[in-house]
């Protein structure tokens, strides 16, 4: 808490991805990964930020 307002002190973002082939496992990851690096919201935060992505071929 922060003078009487909240401080946001870290973020986990989780996601699932469903893909139909594992052809596009790699494809995916980096997608991923970029999205991660050029996120407006996550480069504009201050706070430490994780991601845990679930990939699954169905």
């Amino acid at each position: 808490k922060v003078d009487r307002s909240f401080e946001i002190t870290k973020i986990e973002m989780k996601a699932k991805v469903v893909i139909e082939s594992e052809d596009l496992r790699e494809k995916i990851n980096r997608a991923l990964e970029l999205a991660a690096k050029y996120c407006f919201v996550g480069n504009s935060m201050k706070c430490p930020i994780s991601h845990e992505t679930e990939v699954v071929v169905e």
